[in-house]
C-alpha cells in the first residue's frame, strides 16, 4: 500500500504558538509593494482638431489646424521618480506624441509644431492637475486635389506612463477637410498666320482647365489687327483638365499687307467671380488682294491707252 505524503505545515497550523507568526509572514510575503499600495491612476487625455473653416483648403498650398490637447490627473497622481526633500520638483515630464490616424487622400504631407509636448506635473499634484496644450498641425494640400471631395483628417495623441500616473491615449473627433475651386486657365495658338485681305480667315486656339473642378471660362479678343473684323464664341464649359478648340474667324482689309497681331482671352469664372485671365498672341501676316503693278507694265498700259484715244 501507498503510503500518503503529510504537509510538513499542518503541524505547524496545529500548533498555535507558531500559527499567528506564520500567517503573518505569509500576509507580509503576499502584500503588494508601497507604492503599489498607492495604485496605479488613470490619466484623461483629449484631442480637439478645429475647423480651418473659410471656402477650403488651397491646392498646392499647406494650410495650418489648430489642434487641442487636454491632459488630465487626479490628485494622486504623482510624476517619476519620487521628490525627495531637497529637491521636490526633480521629477521627469509626461511625454505625449502626436500622429495622425486619418487623412485626405489629396493631402501629401502632415507634421507638428511642436512634434511632441512635454507636461510637468507638480510633485504634489494640487495646483495643475489639468494641463491644455495648442499644437499647429501643417497640412500640405496637393496642387491636383478635387474639389469639394470631403475627407476625414483625425488626430491622435498618446501620452506615456509616469510615475503612477497611468499610460493614456486620446482621438479627436473627424474633421472633413476638403479642397477649394481653383480655375486655372490655359490658352495655346500657333505661332503665326498668314491670312488674304478681304476674305474670311480662321485662326485655332485651344482652351484648356487646369483648375480642379468644371469651370466656365469667358472668351474676348483683346488685340487684333488694324481696321479687322473678328468673330468668336464668348464662353466655353470645360471639365477639370478637358481642352476646347476655339475658332476665331479673321477678315482683315483688301489692301493690308501689314503685321499685326491677334489675341484670345480666358477668365474663368469661379462662385461668380472672374479669376485670373489666361492669354495667347498669335501673329497675323496680312496679304493685300490687290496685285502689285510693276512700273514697265505701268507705262505701257498708258502708252496704250493714249494711242487708242489718237486712234478715236
Amino acid at each position: 500500500m501507498r503510503r500518503r505524503r503529510r504537509s510538513l505545515l499542518l503541524p505547524l497550523l496545529g500548533c498555535r504558538s507558531v500559527r499567528l507568526p506564520l500567517l503573518l509572514l505569509l500576509a507580509a510575503l503576499l502584500a503588494p509593494p508601497a507604492w503599489a499600495q498607492v495604485g496605479i491612476v488613470p490619466a484623461q487625455l483629449s484631442v480637439t482638431a478645429n475647423d480651418p473653416g473659410g471656402s477650403g483648403l488651397v491646392p498646392g498650398a499647406t494650410t495650418e489646424v489648430t489642434v487641442i490637447v487636454n491632459y488630465n490627473v487626479p490628485p494622486s497622481g504623482r510624476p517619476s521618480p519620487a521628490p525627495t526633500l531637497d529637491r521636490p520638483e526633480g521629477t521627469q515630464p509626461t511625454r505625449i506624441t502626436l500622429a495622425t490616424k486619418s487623412v485626405p487622400s489629396w493631402v501629401t504631407n502632415v507634421s507638428f509644431t511642436p512634434p511632441e509636448l512635454f507636461i510637468y506635473l507638480d510633485p504634489q499634484n494640487v495646483t495643475t492637475p489639468s494641463h491644455r496644450r495648442e499644437v499647429i498641425a501643417h497640412v500640405n494640400v496637393s496642387a491636383d486635389a478635387p474639389a469639394q471631395q470631403r475627407e476625414p483628417f483625425i488626430v491622435t495623441a498618446t501620452a506615456e506612463p509616469n510615475g503612477n500616473v497611468a499610460g493614456a491615449s486620446g482621438e479627436s473627433s473627424e474633421l472633413n477637410l476638403y479642397a477649394r475651386v481653383v480655375g486655372v486657365a490655359n490658352v495655346t495658338g500657333p505661332e503665326s498666320v498668314r491670312v488674304g485681305g478681304g476674305r474670311w480667315s480662321t485662326v485655332e486656339y485651344a482652351v484648356r482647365n487646369d483648375g480642379n473642378a468644371p469651370i466656365l471660362m469667358m472668351l474676348n479678343v483683346t488685340v487684333r489687327p488694324e481696321n479687322s473684323q473678328v468673330e468668336f464664341t464668348d464662353r466655353v464649359q470645360l471639365e477639370a483638365g478637358e481642352s476646347a478648340v476655339i475658332p476665331v474667324r479673321l477678315r482683315t482689309p483688301w489692301t493690308n499687307a501689314e503685321f499685326g497681331s491677334l489675341e484670345l482671352e480666358a477668365t474663368p469664372i469661379v462662385d461668380g467671380e472672374p479669376g485670373t485671365p489666361a492669354r495667347a498672341e498669335v501673329d497675323v501676316v496680312g496679304e493685300s488682294a490687290v496685285p502689285a503693278v510693276a512700273p514697265l507694265a505701268l507705262v505701257a498700259l498708258v502708252v496704250a491707252l493714249a494711242r487708242a484715244r489718237r486712234r478715236g
